[in-house]
């Protein structure tokens, strides 16, 4: 189990029914509405229907869909379907999710996104596999539907959530989705977002209360130096003293605490990771221990302050 599953699950779970509640409510407030002018004109609507007239088909679609005639809906939808409708057949997935096919909707939405390139069934699939919890399938569903459309705030969520069941969760990644999430205009989403983001806060700042030196850390362990080597208790010493009672000082911790887990994990990632450790620890932390060592704290913080700047400039 991830960092923050059950939370996570919880959260989309709650998220799924509160979107299918804010579904129905407007589908509900719209009904009335559509109903009329639909009515007044839905036998010729037919007629063009009949005809292959494609905006008359999406019409009659979206129209016994909103009704709740899953029967009259799919008779159009399926036509639509014949000529590869986008939106004929998202609403036949929605209409076989509604009638428990899941088998039915699954292919209706994965043909749409295959054909179409269709956001929201890719959203609707991703959906589908994370109740299922099969996170790799989810994850890349959920990945589709943001790099079509970024702001997909349902999306972003469960490509959150999906981050979290990995066994090593980057929280910096998952806090960007559940950002967009927190934009939701379905309350749930929102929520579970807010939730998930505060709880993300509250692991960074026990993470930083920890004594880590990220890059230090980083750097002596690629050295095979343990956590409490000379050069960590040197800097630790020297950040929790000096640093902490200059007037800068606190927000410059803060800044590092912020973009030095990103900076490492972004290193990490390369194959020559060692040799980037290597060149750090030459070019500036043993400049930096040279400078506490002969008691200018000064120059010591100058270099860090560089040495991050720099850093975030090429990994970040």
């Amino acid at each position: 189990m991830g960092f923050l599953g059950e939370l996570g699950k919880a959260a989309l779970q709650g998220a799924i029914e509160g979107l299918e509640e804010s579904q129905k409510k407007q589908a509900m407030r719209e009904r009335q509405e559509f109903m009329r002018e639909f009515m007044a004109h839905e036998r010729e609507i037919q007629a063009a229907g009949e005809q292959g007239d494609l905006d008359a088909i999406q019409i009659l679609t979206s129209n016994y869909y909103r009704q709740g005639e899953y029967q009259q809906a799919a008779y159009w939808g399926r036509k639509g379907a014949s000529f590869d409708d986008a939106i004929c057949l998202y609403l036949m997935g929605e209409i076989a999710y509604a009638q428990e096919d899941y088998q039915s909707a699954a292919n209706f939405f994965e043909r749409n996104v295959n054909v179409n390139g269709d956001n929201l069934s890719a959203t609707a699939l991703g959906n589908m596999y994370m109740q299922a919890e099969n996170y790799s399938q989810a994850a890349y569903y959920f990945d589709f539907a943001l790099r079509h459309n970024k702001s997909n705030a349902e999306a972003a969520f469960g490509l959150g959530v999906c981050k979290m069941e990995t066994e090593d969760p980057y929280l910096e990644d998952i806090e960007e989705l559940m950002q967009i999430a927190a934009r939701s205009d379905n309350h749930s989403t929102r929520d579970a977002a807010q939730q998930i983001l505060q709880q993300i806060r509250d692991e960074k700042t026990k993470r930083a209360n920890q004594n880590n030196c990220f890059v230090t850390t980083a750097v002596c362990g690629s050295f095979g130096k343990p956590d409490d080597c000379y050069e960590l208790t040197t800097f630790r010493k020297f950040r929790d003293g000096w640093l902490t009672a200059q007037p800068d000082g606190k927000s410059l911790i803060a800044e590092y605490y912020e973009i030095a887990p990103r900076i490492v994990a972004n290193i990490n990632r390369l194959a020559n990771a060692a040799q980037i450790y290597k060149k750090i620890g030459q070019e500036y932390l043993v400049p930096c221990l040279n400078f506490i060592r002969s008691g200018d704290n000064l120059s010591c913080k100058n270099k860090y302050v560089e040495m991050v700047r720099e850093l975030k400039k090429i990994y970040c």
